[in-house]
């Protein structure tokens, strides 16, 4: 067995950076979609994507077409991607980047729910419910608005001490 060894600062740069790459998405989207349509943004990242991922297999060696049974399945999977994007960048329309992202990282919350009903095995524990209800919860605290939230019990203390506390005072 082979002795695991803590990731080192070029791994914690690199995740940074990914971070940032990805967190920066929506907003460069919503961003060029003043000048370009969404619908073409898709479709060029999608095919700038192809030609980097088939350039990075040619150097690797990788063959794209082996018959093992899996180009069906592989090519539904790329299209629920494509579609999944295609989305996105249509939503920016309607939606700020911000709030786009929150809807991108329900996927996990989502991807739960769908494993317990259609992968035999996969059961959801009493404490995994309430972690996914808690993720919803604050989902729909956050989308509700200043309103909602200034009159949940708690929060409405909260917010009321916030401003006494930067020295001014607000009315909602």
């Amino acid at each position: 067995m082979e002795k695991r060894t803590p990731p080192g600062l070029s791994a914690f740069a690199l995740m940074i950076l990914l971070c940032a790459t990805w967190g920066y998405q929506q907003v460069s989207i919503k961003i060029a979609s003043e000048g370009i349509s969404p619908v073409l943004q898709s479709g060029l990242r999608s095919a700038i994507a192809l030609l980097l991922l088939t350039l990075w297999a040619r150097w690797r060696g990788l063959a794209f077409w082996q018959h093992d049974g899996t180009l069906r399945m592989g090519l539904l999977a790329g299209l629920l991607f494509a579609i999944e994007f295609l989305f996105i960048y249509l939503g920016l329309a309607y939606t700020t980047a911000s709030r786009m992202i929150v809807f991108l990282y329900t996927a996990p919350c989502l991807t739960v729910l769908g494993l317990h009903w259609c992968v035999p095995g996969e059961q959801l524990r009493w404490r995994h419910l309430g972690g996914i209800s808690l993720a919803f919860a604050g989902i729909v605290l956050a989308f509700a608005g200043r309103a909602v939230l200034v009159r949940t019990p708690g929060s409405a203390m909260c917010w009321e001490c916030w401003p006494q506390s930067v020295g001014r005072r607000r009315r909602f």
